[in-house]
């Protein structure tokens, strides 16, 4: 029970904090195998100021970026996990340029970012 709260309250904090500055998809599936990132971020031009206000979670989100929180610290399972997850959005927008005849040059690739409360010397 604690980890779906702190799941849910980690993803609508981070929701809340960015959704002034671009769009905040929570819970975004990955079509292949059910995979889900818990936040895809893109963030919204105009609103550069909103983000700057977040400090270091602003300069995290002043790209294309997926968020993945962990209430514990991660094992390097959990890093391949988010990994996969972070290949997978990038061959979604790659199937789509294409679809779409945009040239590879112009995709842009999220950063992502695994937040911990700690991590191990060998993670």
């Amino acid at each position: 029970m604690t980890r779906l709260l702190f799941d849910e309250f980690s993803k609508n904090l981070l929701e809340g904090l960015l959704s002034n500055g671009g769009t905040v998809q929570q819970g975004f599936t990955i079509a292949s195998e059910v995979k889900e990132v818990d936040i895809l971020f893109q963030p919204d031009p105009g609103a550069s100021n909103t983000l700057h206000s977040l400090g270091l979670l602003g300069r995290m989100a002043a790209k294309f970026c997926l968020i993945e929180p962990y209430r514990n610290p991660v094992s390097p399972a959990d890093i391949r996990a988010c990994l996969n997850r972070t290949i997978e959005v990038e061959l979604l927008q790659r199937r789509e340029a294409k679809q779409n005849k945009i040239p590879p040059k112009q995709i842009v690739l999220p950063d992502l970012w695994i937040l911990s409360p700690t991590a191990s010397r060998s993670v």
